[in-house]
Protein backbone atom coordinates (compact mmCIF):
# COMPACT_ATOMS: atom_id res chain seq x y z
CA UNK A 1 0.00 0.00 0.00
CA UNK A 2 1.61 3.21 -1.00
CA UNK A 3 0.96 5.76 2.08
CA UNK A 4 0.15 9.24 0.70
CA UNK A 5 1.90 12.18 1.84
CA UNK A 6 0.65 15.34 3.86
CA UNK A 7 1.20 18.92 3.44
CA UNK A 8 0.86 22.06 1.90
CA UNK A 9 2.34 23.52 -0.88
CA UNK A 10 2.37 27.00 -2.30
CA UNK A 11 3.67 26.74 -5.95
CA UNK A 12 4.94 30.23 -7.86
CA UNK A 13 5.15 29.81 -11.96
CA UNK A 14 4.15 32.06 -14.11
CA UNK A 15 4.44 29.12 -16.92
CA UNK A 16 1.17 27.44 -16.78
CA UNK A 17 2.46 24.45 -18.26
CA UNK A 18 5.04 23.80 -15.33
CA UNK A 19 2.03 24.51 -12.46
CA UNK A 20 -0.01 22.44 -14.01
CA UNK A 21 3.44 19.28 -13.91
CA UNK A 22 4.26 20.00 -10.45
CA UNK A 23 0.60 20.53 -9.37
CA UNK A 24 -0.45 16.88 -10.75
CA UNK A 25 2.90 15.35 -9.73
CA UNK A 26 2.65 16.70 -6.05
CA UNK A 27 -1.52 16.06 -5.44
CA UNK A 28 -1.09 12.67 -6.64
CA UNK A 29 1.67 12.01 -4.20
CA UNK A 30 -1.50 13.66 -1.41
CA UNK A 31 -0.24 17.06 -0.86
CA UNK A 32 -2.88 20.08 -0.92
CA UNK A 33 -1.91 22.50 -3.95
CA UNK A 34 -2.17 26.38 -3.74
CA UNK A 35 -0.38 28.25 -7.06
CA UNK A 36 0.75 31.88 -7.64
CA UNK A 37 1.69 32.59 -11.70
CA UNK A 38 3.65 35.82 -9.88
CA UNK A 39 5.61 37.38 -6.95
CA UNK A 40 3.12 39.67 -6.09
CA UNK A 41 0.15 36.80 -6.26
CA UNK A 42 2.33 34.99 -4.03
CA UNK A 43 2.93 37.07 -1.41
CA UNK A 44 -0.89 37.98 -1.34
CA UNK A 45 -1.93 34.04 -1.16
CA UNK A 46 0.67 34.22 1.96
CA UNK A 47 -1.35 36.57 3.77
CA UNK A 48 -4.29 34.92 3.67
CA UNK A 49 -2.73 30.92 4.29
CA UNK A 50 0.79 29.78 5.18
CA UNK A 51 1.76 26.18 3.67
CA UNK A 52 4.02 24.26 4.69
CA UNK A 53 6.70 24.55 1.65
CA UNK A 54 6.75 27.05 -1.33
CA UNK A 55 8.57 26.13 -4.17
CA UNK A 56 9.45 29.11 -6.23
CA UNK A 57 10.68 30.53 -10.06
CA UNK A 58 13.37 32.63 -10.09
CA UNK A 59 12.87 34.37 -13.30
CA UNK A 60 9.43 35.40 -13.49
CA UNK A 61 7.94 39.20 -14.80
CA UNK A 62 7.90 41.89 -11.62
CA UNK A 63 9.21 40.69 -8.85
CA UNK A 64 11.93 37.96 -9.48
CA UNK A 65 12.15 34.74 -7.41
CA UNK A 66 15.02 36.02 -5.65
CA UNK A 67 13.04 39.18 -3.94
CA UNK A 68 10.27 37.55 -3.83
CA UNK A 69 12.17 35.34 -1.44
CA UNK A 70 13.87 38.47 0.49
CA UNK A 71 9.86 39.82 0.98
CA UNK A 72 9.01 36.07 2.33
CA UNK A 73 12.06 36.29 5.05
CA UNK A 74 11.69 39.72 6.21
CA UNK A 75 8.08 38.84 7.13
CA UNK A 76 8.24 37.46 10.67
CA UNK A 77 5.34 35.66 10.30
CA UNK A 78 6.19 33.59 7.78
CA UNK A 79 10.18 33.60 7.51
CA UNK A 80 10.64 29.94 8.72
CA UNK A 81 8.59 28.47 5.58
CA UNK A 82 11.18 26.81 3.54
CA UNK A 83 11.77 27.90 0.40
CA UNK A 84 12.76 25.30 -2.67
CA UNK A 85 13.51 27.50 -5.92
CA UNK A 86 13.16 25.97 -9.44
CA UNK A 87 15.40 27.36 -12.36
CA UNK A 88 17.01 26.54 -15.37
CA UNK A 89 19.94 28.80 -13.85
CA UNK A 90 22.67 26.06 -12.76
CA UNK A 91 25.58 28.74 -12.50
CA UNK A 92 27.18 28.41 -8.75
CA UNK A 93 26.47 32.46 -8.61
CA UNK A 94 22.53 32.03 -8.89
CA UNK A 95 22.84 29.43 -6.75
CA UNK A 96 24.77 31.52 -4.10
CA UNK A 97 22.24 34.12 -4.27
CA UNK A 98 19.62 31.88 -3.81
CA UNK A 99 20.99 30.57 -0.45
CA UNK A 100 21.79 34.09 0.32
CA UNK A 101 18.18 34.80 0.20
CA UNK A 102 16.99 32.07 1.97
CA UNK A 103 16.20 29.21 0.14
CA UNK A 104 16.73 26.04 1.48
CA UNK A 105 17.47 24.15 -2.12
CA UNK A 106 17.34 24.16 -6.01
CA UNK A 107 15.37 22.42 -8.30
CA UNK A 108 16.54 22.33 -11.87
CA UNK A 109 14.41 22.27 -15.26
CA UNK A 110 13.21 20.12 -16.74
CA UNK A 111 11.50 18.58 -14.16
CA UNK A 112 12.05 15.24 -13.09
CA UNK A 113 9.32 13.78 -10.63
CA UNK A 114 11.08 11.29 -8.83
CA UNK A 115 13.35 14.79 -7.64
CA UNK A 116 10.35 16.63 -7.01
CA UNK A 117 9.20 14.33 -4.25
CA UNK A 118 12.24 13.50 -2.56
CA UNK A 119 13.34 16.95 -1.81
CA UNK A 120 9.54 18.39 -1.24
CA UNK A 121 9.43 15.63 0.91
CA UNK A 122 12.92 15.63 2.79
CA UNK A 123 12.22 19.88 3.53
CA UNK A 124 8.82 19.54 4.86
CA UNK A 125 9.80 16.56 7.18
CA UNK A 126 13.13 18.55 8.11
CA UNK A 127 10.93 21.48 9.09
CA UNK A 128 8.12 19.75 10.84
CA UNK A 129 11.05 18.04 13.33
CA UNK A 130 12.61 21.62 13.02
CA UNK A 131 8.83 23.20 14.80
CA UNK A 132 8.80 20.31 17.20
CA UNK A 133 12.12 20.62 18.76
CA UNK A 134 11.17 24.58 18.91
CA UNK A 135 7.85 23.85 20.41
CA UNK A 136 9.66 21.26 22.85
CA UNK A 137 12.47 23.79 23.31
CA UNK A 138 10.02 26.50 24.58
CA UNK A 139 7.59 24.06 26.34
CA UNK A 140 10.58 23.08 28.56
CA UNK A 141 12.10 26.35 28.97
CA UNK A 142 8.84 27.59 30.01
CA UNK A 143 8.69 24.62 32.53
CA UNK A 144 12.04 25.37 33.59
CA UNK A 145 11.08 29.01 34.30
CA UNK A 146 8.10 28.14 36.32
CA UNK A 147 10.38 25.55 38.00
CA UNK A 148 12.94 28.36 39.06
CA UNK A 149 9.94 30.79 40.38
CA UNK A 150 8.94 28.23 42.90
CA UNK A 151 12.32 27.25 43.73
CA UNK A 152 13.07 30.98 44.07
CA UNK A 153 9.89 31.58 46.30
CA UNK A 154 10.91 28.54 48.49
CA UNK A 155 14.52 30.33 49.02
CA UNK A 156 12.85 33.80 50.17
CA UNK A 157 10.16 31.31 52.54
CA UNK A 158 13.52 29.71 53.89
CA UNK A 159 15.95 32.50 54.57
CA UNK A 160 12.49 34.25 55.86
CA UNK A 161 12.37 31.62 57.91
CA UNK A 162 15.87 30.85 59.43
CA UNK A 163 16.37 34.87 60.15
CA UNK A 164 12.71 35.47 62.29
CA UNK A 165 13.88 31.97 63.96
CA UNK A 166 17.26 32.88 64.36
CA UNK A 167 16.09 36.31 66.15
CA UNK A 168 13.82 34.63 68.81
CA UNK A 169 15.92 32.07 69.87
CA UNK A 170 19.16 34.76 69.75
CA UNK A 171 17.24 37.30 72.30
CA UNK A 172 16.82 34.82 74.77
CA UNK A 173 20.28 33.15 74.96
CA UNK A 174 21.27 36.69 75.00
CA UNK A 175 19.51 37.29 77.76
CA UNK A 176 20.83 33.80 79.54
CA UNK A 177 24.68 35.10 78.91
CA UNK A 178 24.17 38.09 80.39
CA UNK A 179 22.53 36.57 83.54
CA UNK A 180 24.75 33.98 83.38
CA UNK A 181 28.05 36.47 83.40
CA UNK A 182 26.03 38.58 86.25
CA UNK A 183 26.09 35.34 88.30
CA UNK A 184 29.98 34.62 87.64
CA UNK A 185 30.58 38.29 89.04
CA UNK A 186 28.98 37.44 92.23
CA UNK A 187 26.49 39.95 92.02
CA UNK A 188 23.62 38.28 93.60
CA UNK A 189 25.86 36.47 95.89
CA UNK A 190 29.10 34.37 96.41
CA UNK A 191 29.55 30.93 94.26
CA UNK A 192 30.67 27.47 95.47
CA UNK A 193 33.13 25.66 92.94
CA UNK A 194 30.25 23.94 91.68
CA UNK A 195 27.74 26.70 91.00
CA UNK A 196 31.47 28.44 89.02
CA UNK A 197 31.77 25.11 87.09
CA UNK A 198 28.39 25.19 86.18
CA UNK A 199 28.19 28.90 84.77
CA UNK A 200 31.39 28.40 82.99
CA UNK A 201 29.32 25.18 81.52
CA UNK A 202 26.23 27.37 80.47
CA UNK A 203 28.65 29.98 79.01
CA UNK A 204 30.52 27.71 76.92
CA UNK A 205 26.94 26.13 75.83
CA UNK A 206 25.30 28.99 75.20
CA UNK A 207 27.95 30.95 73.25
CA UNK A 208 28.22 28.12 71.17
CA UNK A 209 24.70 27.96 70.42
CA UNK A 210 24.70 31.86 69.59
CA UNK A 211 27.61 31.06 67.26
CA UNK A 212 25.51 28.39 65.46
CA UNK A 213 22.83 30.74 65.38
CA UNK A 214 24.41 33.77 63.79
CA UNK A 215 26.42 31.33 61.35
CA UNK A 216 22.75 30.27 60.47
CA UNK A 217 21.71 33.86 59.72
CA UNK A 218 25.45 34.49 58.00
CA UNK A 219 23.95 31.74 55.49
CA UNK A 220 20.85 33.22 55.05
CA UNK A 221 22.55 36.54 54.39
CA UNK A 222 24.84 34.68 51.64
CA UNK A 223 22.15 33.13 49.64
CA UNK A 224 19.89 35.97 49.36
CA UNK A 225 23.37 38.19 48.40
CA UNK A 226 23.07 40.42 51.53
CA UNK A 227 26.11 39.56 53.00
CA UNK A 228 27.81 42.57 54.07
CA UNK A 229 31.74 42.48 54.28
CA UNK A 230 33.42 44.65 56.95
CA UNK A 231 36.72 44.67 54.77
CA UNK A 232 40.36 46.15 56.03
CA UNK A 233 43.87 45.96 54.87
CA UNK A 234 44.98 43.03 56.98
CA UNK A 235 48.38 41.69 57.68
CA UNK A 236 48.57 38.25 56.44
CA UNK A 237 51.13 36.94 58.68
CA UNK A 238 49.20 38.61 62.27
CA UNK A 239 46.14 36.71 61.17
CA UNK A 240 47.83 33.43 60.49
CA UNK A 241 49.64 33.63 63.87
CA UNK A 242 46.27 34.84 65.19
CA UNK A 243 44.79 31.27 63.62
CA UNK A 244 47.59 29.01 64.68
CA UNK A 245 46.82 30.19 68.68
CA UNK A 246 43.19 29.39 68.33
CA UNK A 247 43.69 25.68 67.73
CA UNK A 248 46.94 25.39 70.06
CA UNK A 249 45.30 23.53 72.59
CA UNK A 250 43.70 21.09 70.35
CA UNK A 251 46.94 20.10 68.53
CA UNK A 252 49.05 20.38 71.87
CA UNK A 253 46.31 17.86 73.03
CA UNK A 254 47.60 15.39 70.06
CA UNK A 255 51.20 15.77 70.79
CA UNK A 256 50.93 17.91 66.88
CA UNK A 257 53.26 20.58 66.48
CA UNK A 258 52.06 23.91 64.76
CA UNK A 259 53.87 25.71 62.59
CA UNK A 260 53.83 28.47 61.07
CA UNK A 261 56.01 29.05 57.45
CA UNK A 262 55.62 32.53 56.14
CA UNK A 263 57.04 33.92 52.91
CA UNK A 264 58.62 37.56 53.43
CA UNK A 265 57.60 40.36 52.60
CA UNK A 266 53.54 39.45 52.14
CA UNK A 267 52.11 42.80 51.66
CA UNK A 268 49.00 43.37 53.62
CA UNK A 269 45.59 42.66 51.99
CA UNK A 270 42.09 44.06 52.25
CA UNK A 271 39.82 41.31 53.43
CA UNK A 272 36.87 40.40 55.88
CA UNK A 273 39.36 39.38 58.86
CA UNK A 274 36.34 38.19 60.94
CA UNK A 275 35.33 35.79 57.78
CA UNK A 276 38.50 34.81 56.91
CA UNK A 277 39.85 34.42 60.64
CA UNK A 278 36.79 31.71 60.69
CA UNK A 279 37.64 30.34 57.54
CA UNK A 280 41.37 29.64 58.36
CA UNK A 281 40.31 28.38 62.13
CA UNK A 282 37.67 25.51 60.36
CA UNK A 283 40.51 25.05 57.99
CA UNK A 284 43.50 24.20 60.88
CA UNK A 285 40.89 22.18 63.18
CA UNK A 286 40.17 19.75 60.32
CA UNK A 287 43.85 19.29 60.05
CA UNK A 288 44.54 19.21 63.74
CA UNK A 289 41.56 16.40 63.64
CA UNK A 290 42.57 14.05 60.71
CA UNK A 291 46.26 14.15 61.69
CA UNK A 292 47.15 11.44 63.95
CA UNK A 293 50.83 12.26 64.12
CA UNK A 294 53.14 15.11 62.44
CA UNK A 295 52.65 18.68 62.74
CA UNK A 296 49.70 21.04 61.15
CA UNK A 297 51.80 23.69 59.02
Amino acid sequence: MITKLTGRILIVDDTPANLDTISTVLSDAGYEIAVATSGERALQNLERRSPDLILLDVMMPGIDGFETCERIKANSRICNIPIIFMTSLIDINNKIKGFNCGAVDYISKPFQEQEILARVKTHIQLNRLTQGLEQQVSEQTACLRMANEVLEQANISKRSFLSTMSQEIRQPIDTILRLTEQLQEQQYGTLNSQQVDNLEKIERNGTHLLSLINNTLKLANIESGQLKLDLDLIEIEDICKACLLAVKSKADQKNIKSILNVESPIPGISIDERHIRQIIINLLNNAVKFTSVGSVT
